[in-house]
């Protein structure tokens, strides 16, 4: 197991016992601290699925570099991977115009695209990209 994927399981440890005082709208006071949180930076990005495909086909090497071994095992659950690694690129690259940096300021394994329990998708982050965000203050994303 990488690094990186021992710190993203660490933090969904912490996250899943993290105890609900007090349930009310929001589902959990952890929820309601999240929402309520000021709004540090907003990012967006899209990625258009067939060039992706391309790029992907040029470099094969390329989902490696880019994506975690869960964000690909995922992908690979479909017929057709594409459209959601696409998906998880252009989340990252928002994650980075978030941040207020850009390509280069982290590791592209350090922002991980994941699932709730629910299908909601959320990020992991973890080594530089989580060090750029714990000093602008950030403590949840939102999608």
């Amino acid at each position: 197991m990488n690094r990186h994927r021992a710190e993203i399981d660490a933090a969904h440890a912490v996250y899943d016992q993290t105890p609900l005082d007090q349930p009310d709208e929001w589902g959990d006071l952890a929820s309601f601290r999240q929402a309520a949180a000021p709004i540090v930076g907003v990012g967006i990005d899209a990625v258009e699925a067939d060039r992706f495909r391309r790029c992907l086909e040029r470099c094969p090497g390329l989902a490696g570099r880019l994506f975690t071994e869960a964000e690909l095992a995922y992908g690979e659950r479909f017929a057709d991977p594409t459209p959601r690694l696409a998906g998880r690129f252009a989340a990252k690259e928002a994650a980075m115009k978030a941040l207020g940096v850009g390509l280069g300021a982290f590791g592209w394994h350090d922002v991980e695209v994941t699932r709730t329990v629910g299908g909601a998708p959320g990020l992991a982050v973890v080594g530089r990209a989580a060090d750029l965000a714990g000093r602008q203050g950030v403590v949840a994303w939102r999608g």
